[in-house]
């Protein structure tokens, strides 16, 4: 695969794989990989690792919708690769929670979260008893702007990046008038 133009990297070598769904004839994939492809094994391993990409584009758009890091317009590498750390773990906990949400939403949720969180949810929006991740989630949403009315579906990054930052602000209230007593 040759670069661009405007570019002088050197070309990639690339093998094409035509990957069909076994349970559908008519459906198939063409890949494109950067790994040497020499055997068999290793290319019934390539769609396998193909399975992954749909989670890294939403680890990525968590990045960039709901993190902004994009918004952030740092001048050095050295500034951003700082940013990333820190972003990428909250995106990781973010998408973790999400997929819980969708994987086991009846899970309660303080088996994930610090406590803190979930006594903040219950005094926010006066509720007693067990939170469970779903119940979390949109509360967290909506903490963001998120209005979880039935026809709205699942909030967006944006807004759960705003109910998280707003939670994590009241987190750090919390523990300053510990401090303060």
């Amino acid at each position: 695969m040759k670069p661009p133009k405007t570019r002088n990297d050197k070309a990639v070598p690339v093998t094409y794989l035509r990957v069909y769904d076994p349970g559908d004839n008519e459906l198939e994939w063409i890949l494109v990989t950067s790994l040497e492809v020499s055997s068999t094994t290793v290319a019934l391993l390539v769609p396998q690792i193909y399975k992954f990409r749909w989670i890294i584009e939403e680890y990525h758009k968590c990045l960039k919708t709901g993190c902004r890091i994009v918004a952030a317009q740092l001048k050095s590498g050295a500034r951003l690769v700082s940013l990333l750390g820190i972003l990428g773990v909250i995106a990781t906990q973010l998408l973790f929670l999400r997929d819980l949400c969708r994987q086991n939403p009846d899970e309660l949720a303080e088996n994930y979260v610090d406590k803190g969180i979930i006594n903040i949810l219950r005094m926010r929006y006066k509720l007693k008893g067990a939170i469970t991740i779903k119940d979390m989630w949109r509360m967290i949403a909506m903490l963001g702007g998120f209005l979880g009315r039935k026809s709205d579906g699942d909030p967006g990054w944006q807004t759960i990046w705003k109910g998280w930052l707003r939670i994590q602000d009241m987190m750090e209230g919390m523990s300053v008038q510990r401090i303060c007593g």
